[in-house]
């Protein structure tokens, strides 16, 4: 017989589209509460929901139009994304990971905010490593964002009849943030052997080095093509091989730690440019794909993050 003590995470894949803000926000709601009602597969029991890069509306944004679209993220103002976060992680018990645009003072960051389950804002990651379509409207974030977050956990009991669930807990997990570009060189100039993302979840586990698990939750808008490249290479289908194996490479340092790397990638297209999808959990100690969101596919995942994994060798049944 086998217990696993494991989180359960919900990764996110959706078309923002054409549509408004609170049109997606209801759109995405709508795809959570489905996946969440799924109580099989551990959706009761959700610790974690991670939403793309700038997942409610537009990516490719003028500095007229992301002011327009910006929140504070902080108190009562903080905008309809935010709002939506602390609604969903308070009725879901769960942590909730959003990409909008923030504003904070002058200054406007393609940002990305974590909210814990009593509704409260843990921290805000500011992308460090802009994209070229990022230059137009964003301010540069300063580095990486590390913090401790309390979820909820699960104990599973496997045998050879099926696996139930047999008591339900809590555990602090160690959770670094990024944001699509982040996980490439700066200004694609660094070194590739620099691996600046990857390398900021290794030194946050130096610090704070006492058995705790690591997730790098990662909102992304993956593109398949860049905005220079012809209209050939841009009408290319997506080869989703290619951009997980790309991941995978970013994330070398981490290969065999205790870490998981949690992706929510949107899809569509703007200016012919298509999102890529793959939204995906990858385990970085066994080196294997967990889920996966194929590109085109509009939903979520659920996924349990094992965190402890114990044999007992006295029940043999």
């Amino acid at each position: 017989m086998r217990r696993r003590t494991a989180l359960v995470a919900c990764v996110v894949q959706n078309d923002p589209g054409a549509r408004t803000k609170q049109e997606n926000l209801a759109r995405v709601a709508a795809i959570v509460e489905r996946t969440l009602d799924d109580v099989e597969g551990g959706g009761g029991d959700v610790a974690l929901v991670l939403c793309a890069e700038c997942f409610a509306h537009e990516y490719a944004l003028t500095a007229e139009r992301a002011l327009a679209l910006s929140e504070t993220g902080a108190g009562e103002r903080d905008g309809e994304c935010v709002t939506w976060a602390r609604a969903l992680a308070t009725r879901a018990r769960c942590v909730v990971v959003v990409g909008y645009v923030r504003a904070v003072g002058r200054s406007l960051f393609n940002a990305q905010t974590m909210i814990d389950s009593a509704g409260d804002v843990v921290a805000h990651h500011h992308k460090a490593h802009l994209y070229d379509m990022d230059e137009a409207w964003a301010d540069e974030g300063e580095g990486f964002t590390t913090s401790v977050v309390k979820m909820r956990t699960v104990m599973c009991e496997e045998s050879a009849s099926g696996a139930r669930v047999v008591a339900r807990g809590t555990a602090n997990v160690l959770c670094t943030q990024g944001i699509c570009m982040d996980i490439n060189p700066y200004q694609f100039k660094a070194p590739w052997d620099a691996y600046e993302l990857a390398n900021a979840v290794k030194v946050a586990k130096e610090v704070n080095d006492d058995g705790m698990h690591q997730l790098l939750l990662f909102s992304s808008a993956w593109t398949n093509a860049h905005p220079n490249d012809t209209d050939e290479l841009k009408r290319a289908p997506v080869d989703a091989a290619d951009v997980v194996n790309y991941w995978f490479a970013r994330l070398e340092p981490l290969r065999g730690t205790k870490a998981h790397f949690v992706c929510s990638n949107r899809i569509g297209e703007e200016n012919l440019i298509k999102f890529c999808g793959c939204s995906c959990v990858i385990d970085m100690k066994s080196q294997k794909v967990l889920t996966f969101i194929p590109p085109g596919s509009e939903g979520a995942k659920l996924v349990h993050i094992v965190l402890e994994d114990d044999q007992d060798d006295l029940d043999q049944d």
